[in-house]
């Protein structure tokens, strides 16, 4: 973090801090540079990915939560739309629910029967 701090106290023109300033700092500073020239695309990139996932996370919890409860606007055409096909999608994915638990109940009645 202190590393962050100085670099970016020196890109905003700052200047370096005096801790900074010791006999090798001019070396650091150059590894600095070669890092931030070199490296910040994939830094970027990184923190990028952590963005997406967050935005991801939260997309997902989103999409819980409207799972949990319906909530729509009679007026709007557009609120129904999407309910609609929200509801659509859930009646789907309990069917599917069903047809699995009834393939797993006629499994385990030709179990016991034989």
């Amino acid at each position: 973090k202190e590393r962050y701090e100085k670099l970016k106290a020196s890109r905003n023109g700052k200047g370096n801090s005096p801790s900074s300033e010791s006999s090798g700092s001019s070396s650091e500073k150059d590894e600095e540079e070669g890092e931030s020239t070199g490296r910040s695309k994939d830094r970027r990139e990184a923190y990028d990915e952590d963005e997406e996932d967050e935005e991801v996370r939260r997309e997902r919890e989103r999409e819980r939560e409207q799972d949990q409860k319906i909530e729509y606007d009679p007026t709007d055409r557009q609120s129904l739309h999407e309910t609609v096909w929200r509801m659509l999608k859930q009646f789907k994915s309990l069917q599917q629910g069903l047809e699995d638990v009834g393939k797993q109940l006629r499994r385990a009645r030709s179990g016991s029967v034989a």
